[in-house]
């Protein structure tokens, strides 16, 4: 007759493995440190560090491997063994978690070194395939993607064909359409510059020309308004119902001011309507006004040193307005500081 064996209750089981991975989507308490894909410990009783440089070649932490009171009757595993208090620890109980699978830090590595390489890490950018592990090298394109450079690559390519038809195996058909796709985009590249030239400077005239006309005309429609004769009914068949804009540009004068704050010269200023506004200064007495800087956001902090330093000096400052990169108007108001550096 076989002997009587004793029937368990679930918390008094010993854990299969000693080394286990708990359940992924188990929450750990905030006092443990655990990280994704290393072996860690529990730290233990200090008392135990002989013991574990003689038991334990890598004198890691102990905790116990008995599991401590568990009134509902959960499994003994790493898992759940975080859910209680650990008790005292004593020698030669220990265990190591596993927190999660090695292969989870794969892809993580891999796109670490990707953002890496990607930010000027290497010469070349590369991939790791987490599952092969090996590494794919992009090389950098031999035809240059500015049209100045691709003109010389097509330059050179074109001209250089017939020494090495021969020892490519070219035939002459095929030298022939080589050079017409080079000739051909050269070409066409060479087109669009002149037409790209030549509407920027239609845009540059056009922004001219509307900056003269449409100031001089608002200035005409604003004395018709004034006119009593003019009727709503004028205005409406000529299309000029409205205020209007108040704004011209041939008379726009811009308000500054400046103050010192530390080590430099503070001038504050209003736009309007305007994009911006160009600074002039020179020091008092002088007769010549130098151009300072082209500012679109108030204030603008001037930090040009002092002409002899230790000298204080008194700075006059003046400013025009800017309107589509043209400097417009009338000169402002001209602001004096004491400056001493």
């Amino acid at each position: 007759m076989a002997p009587h064996r004793k029937t368990l209750k679930p918390h008094e089981k010993k854990p299969r493995h000693r080394l286990a991975i708990p359940d992924r989507h188990r929450k750990i308490p905030r006092n443990r440190h655990f990280l994704p894909g290393i072996f860690l410990t529990v730290p233990g009783n200090r008392q135990t560090a002989d013991w574990n440089r003689g038991k334990n070649p890598r004198n890691l932490p102990v905790i116990p491997r008995n599991p401590p009171e568990n009134p509902r009757n959960f499994p003994t595993n790493p898992g759940n063994f975080a859910k209680f208090p650990a008790p005292t620890p004593q020698p030669g109980d220990y265990f190591c978690l596993i927190i999660s699978h090695l292969r989870q830090l794969g892809p993580v590595l891999d796109r670490a070194r990707e953002i890496y390489l990607a930010k000027g890490g290497g010469d070349m950018a590369q991939t790791a395939d987490s599952k092969t592990k090996s590494i794919r090298h992009f090389m950098a394109d031999f035809i240059p993607p500015a049209d100045d450079a691709k003109i010389i690559w097509l330059t050179n390519l074109r001209d250089t064909i017939d020494t090495y038809s021969a020892t490519l195996g070219l035939s002459a058909g095929r030298v022939t359409q080589i050079k017409a796709w080079c000739d051909d985009l050269i070409a066409q590249i060479t087109a669009t510059n002149t037409a790209k030239q030549a509407w920027l400077a239609a845009a540059a005239t056009k922004a001219t020309q509307e900056t003269t006309s449409l100031a001089g005309l608002r200035g005409e429609i604003k004395q018709w308004k004034a006119n009593p004769a003019c009727t709503n009914a004028i205005e409406a068949a000529m299309k000029i119902v409205g205020s209007g804009s108040s704004f011209d540009p041939n008379t726009y004068k811009p308000k500054i001011s400046g103050q010192v704050i530390g080590d430099h010269v503070q001038l504050k200023f209003g736009k309007g309507e305007s994009d911006g506004v160009n600074f002039y200064w020179r020091k008092k007495g002088e007769t010549v006004w130098k151009f300072l800087s082209r500012d679109t956001n108030s204030p603008y902090n001037d930090h040009t040193p002092l002409t002899t330093p230790g000298v204080p000096e008194v700075r006059e400052y003046q400013a025009y307005g800017v309107l589509n990169d043209q400097q417009i108007g009338q000169p402002s108001d001209i602001v004096s500081v004491t400056f001493g550096g």
